[in-house]
């Protein structure tokens, strides 16, 4: 019934992987400037699906490395606003 959406999302899944193996961090970029250039409406729709899960998989991976806390209250600090 909803196959469609699971071949997609296989789909969407080999190319973040292939992204991040290839290119690493610069791997959301990539797919973010695909999403840029695509030729259609559904062809954009589907590299920024592929650059949330890569989003995705980066934050996973940062979160797994265990960094300590000087580094992860850095982190914080540059990527939280201001309120």
């Amino acid at each position: 019934m909803l196959r469609w959406f699971w071949e997609r999302r296989a789909r969407i899944e080999v190319l973040a992987d292939a992204l991040i193996s290839g290119r690493g961090a610069d791997a959301y970029a990539e797919a973010r400037w695909r999403a840029h250039v695509a030729g259609s409406g559904a062809a954009a729709r589907e590299w920024r699906a592929v650059a949330t899960t890569i989003a995705r998989k980066l934050c996973d991976a940062r979160d797994d490395a265990g960094f300590d806390e000087e580094i992860a209250s850095k982190i914080d600090r540059l990527t939280t606003r201001p309120i």
